[in-house]
């Protein structure tokens, strides 16, 4: 039971080299295959640029980004902290991010989209 066969051993040698090779590489290739995106299938795309342009989609993703981070981090306030405290950082991230928004979009992006 203890004693391997010289066949088995060799194959499972071979398959931890094969391991250990496709990890290095992986290592060193960015961009994994998932993430490739074909333009076959662009349907949501071109639904989506009907909606908003370039800017309004910017800024959107801006305001996304900013406006509450973590609904975890808000619940942890209000129950660590206090209710006003974490309606205040909800009305605080909010604001930050409408400001920030309304800047990118009608100063900073006419530069770069007009």
């Amino acid at each position: 039971m203890l004693v391997m066969s010289m066949d088995k051993l060799k194959k499972e040698l071979i398959e931890l080299g094969e391991a250990f090779k496709d990890s290095i590489i992986s290592l060193f290739h960015f961009l994994p295959g998932t993430f490739e995106v074909s333009l076959e299938n662009s349907g949501l795309r071109q639904e989506i640029s009907k909606i908003m342009n370039k800017r309004q989609a910017i800024s959107f993703l801006l305001f996304v980004l900013i406006y509450n981070s973590c609904l975890a981090t808000v619940v942890m306030m209000w129950r660590e902290g206090s209710k006003r405290f974490a309606l205040g950082f909800l009305g605080y991230s909010f604001v930050l991010a409408w400001v920030l928004c309304f800047i990118s979009y009608h100063f900073i992006l006419v530069w770069f989209y007009p």
